[in-house]
């Protein structure tokens, strides 16, 4: 445990690389706990907050799950260096817009199932999925797809599309197709939302608690002083991560030999 091994995958978005990090649980356990990055997450790298946050619940829980992460395909380009300003985002964006030029939803939501089914062909037979922002409503739609999801947390997850910094993938479906995907998981839902989040407004997580009537426990949490990557200032980049963490092992502990 706690050393990651990359893998490469084949997109259909100009045959570039689904690059996937894994670092193997207990030998006998046959969970995969899957970390769903933002679609805008910076490469992965030793110091990156995704890896010590998985690794933080890797040791904690315990089934001791295999842990997983990813950067979906994208034209390989550095990100600039910018002051955090009020010109920050549109910079930025137009970046996004050069590393996903022509990348379409479908691909970008293909790249994450053809994730899932490499972990299947590895003898997986449970996920559990923590999603950040768009990873967390890719997770989602995932769900109708893959009955070996159990259990989804996400944080800042959105279905509307009439707002402000949607992906700059093409494509984006409309809320009734996402919702009713979503809607069919039985299982168990976990959402938060930061009260400081000024990118997904609060409806999305409402609606969506409304559309999982079926799922075995939905529960949603607004957090205090969290933004809308829970960005922090520890080791974790976590907001209220002392308390967060452990929130978030707690419900990947629900029910665990179901």
């Amino acid at each position: 445990m706690e050393t990651f091994t990359k893998y490469q995958l084949t997109s259909a978005y100009r045959n570039l690389p689904i690059n996937v990090f894994i670092s193997p649980g207990n030998k006998d356990t046959t969970t995969a706990l899957v970390l769903h990055p933002g679609a805008f997450e910076p490469a992965w790298g030793d110091s990156h907050r995704y890896k010590q946050i998985l690794l933080w619940l890797q040791r904690k829980l315990s089934f001791k799950p295999h842990i997983v992460t990813y950067q979906t395909s994208r034209i390989q380009k550095p990100p600039p260096r910018l002051p955090i300003d009020k010109n920050y985002w549109k910079e930025m964006e137009k970046y996004w817009q050069e590393i996903f030029n022509g990348k379409t939803f479908d691909q970008e939501l293909d790249d994450v199932r053809k994730i899932f089914n490499f972990l299947l062909s590895r003898k997986i037979k449970v996920i559990h999925s923590l999603g950040f922002s768009f990873g967390g409503t890719l997770a989602m739609i995932l769900t109708s797809e893959f009955p070996q999801v159990t259990k989804v947390c996400t944080l800042g997850s959105a279905i509307s599309t009439k707002r402000d910094y949607l992906p700059v993938i093409t494509g984006y479906p409309d809320k009734p197709w996402l919702l009713k995907r979503i809607s069919r998981f039985p299982h168990y839902i976990n959402l938060y939302q930061g009260f400081e989040d000024t990118v997904v407004p609060f409806h999305d997580v409402e609606e969506i608690f409304c559309a999982v009537q079926k799922a075995k426990r939905v529960s949603v949490h607004r957090i205090s002083k969290a933004d809308h990557m829970f960005s922090g200032k520890n080791k974790y980049g976590l907001s209220s991560a002392n308390t967060l963490l452990p929130e978030i092992k707690a419900f990947f502990e629900l029910n665990i030999n179901e």
